[in-house]
Parts: C-alpha cells; structure tokens; sequence
C-alpha cells in the first residue's frame, strides 16, 4: 500500500542480494522493488489516519517518529488516509498532529529489518479524536491533479470536507484562470486551448461554511495555435 522512495547509490552489490524469487513478508517479490545499482527504502511506518466518524483525514496531518537515540524524523502525507515516515529498524513512538485535533502518541512502534530493503514496512491504524473548541467544519482537500496535455482533455478531482456529522460535505468549484480551463460542479476540469500554457488553480469550497476552502494545481499544454 506504500509508495516506493528510491535512493541513487553506488550499492549494486546490496540490491543484487535479493533474488527474484525471494519473498517479503506480506508476499511483495523482492524483484518487484530491487533494481541493479539502486538501493530502494520503503516506508518504515504507515499510519492509517482516521477520525471517529470513520473518514480518512491524513490530509494536514505531520507525523514524527522519535526515537531515544536520534534526531526525530517527520514524514509525508501520501493522500487521504495514509502518512508515512522513512525510518530504519528500531522503537519509535509515533506522534500524530493536525489542526483542530488532539494530539495522538503511539508507543513502541516496532520496524524490523526487511528481506530485501533495510527496514519492513509496519502499518497502524490511528483514530484522531477533535478537540475542544474545534469549528463545525475544518478543512477541505482536493485530490486527482493532472496534467491536461490537449485541450479537450478531462480530470475528474475529489474534494474531502472535513466537517461534523449531520453537515453537508459537498463543495462548489471554480478555477483561478478560465482561460485556460473550465470545471463543473461535479468537479471535471477541462482544458481550454491556450497559446501559452501553464499552471492552473482549483478551488474547492465548502457547501456547509463557505468560509473553508482547499485548492491545488494543475498543468494546461500549451498549443501553437487555437481557433
């Protein structure tokens, strides 16, 4: 469920070691994630983050493995439910923060060598509890950018609200530049011809408080000429 990180090094010997035949735990073939001269690191720890309403919100979250013995390691938020942390064997104490949150610490954390990569992925579940004072509505997250190569071409984004049970999680679009793309109200971006090409910007913004928006980017191919 992870997302391979692959470091350059001069260490040809240390990913020939695994053969192809070899297995990890959880069945991943060590062939599927070595490469000749790379040595390749998967995540040591992968939290699935929740909140108690059932509903992924790793988005906005930072995730910190510390150990007793060295420097803490912050991770990244792969999408809507899983974050990650790059860390080798050891004891780690994870700690979960997020905006409108409480923090959340998960003891003894362990991550053990790997078959064919220096540390076997372990993966948690963490379920985030709201605290006091947070607002009805938190945060809303746009997810499934892309590049829009041609014009004519079609992405369809999601928009996770983060807000109470009982409220609206739907959310109106729009675009920052409608020159160079349109988006409809169930968020299906489409690209416009454009001589000049570019960076485009979604934003989502929350039915139930308009006041709480997300946005990201998107590329739009440049064309030699349009009608």
């Amino acid at each position: 469920m992870g997302r391979y990180f692959v470091i350059l090094a001069a260490c040809a010997a240390a990913a020939a070691a695994c053969g192809r035949d070899e297995v990890q735990p959880g069945g991943v073939r060590c062939g599927d994630i070595t490469i000749p001269g790379v040595v390749v690191n998967v995540p040591g720890i992968q939290l699935a983050i929740r909140n108690r309403q059932g509903l992924a919100v790793a988005v906005g979250t930072t995730v910190t493995a510390l150990t007793t013995s060295q420097q803490p390691t912050t991770g990244f938020v792969e999408d809507s439910l899983i974050s990650s942390v790059f860390v080798g064997p050891g004891t780690y104490s994870a700690r979960v923060t997020k905006p409108f949150y409480r923090d959340t610490t998960l003891s003894n954390v362990v991550v053990v060598p790997g078959v064919c990569t220096p540390a076997q992925i372990t993966k948690l579940p963490v379920v985030l509890t709201l605290a006091p004072g947070a607002p009805p509505v938190r945060s809303v997250a746009v997810f499934s950018t892309t590049f829009l190569a041609t014009p004519g071409t079609q992405a369809h984004l999601v928009a996770l609200v983060d807000a109470d049970s009982g409220l609206s999680r739907a959310a109106t679009w729009r675009v920052s530049d409608t020159t160079m793309a349109r988006i409809d109200q169930a968020g299906v971006v489409t690209s416009k011809c454009s001589t000049r090409g570019g960076t485009d910007t979604v934003i989502a913004t929350s039915v139930a408080d308009p006041t709480v928006s997300g946005r990201t980017t998107f590329g739009v191919g440049a064309t030699a000429s349009c009608p």
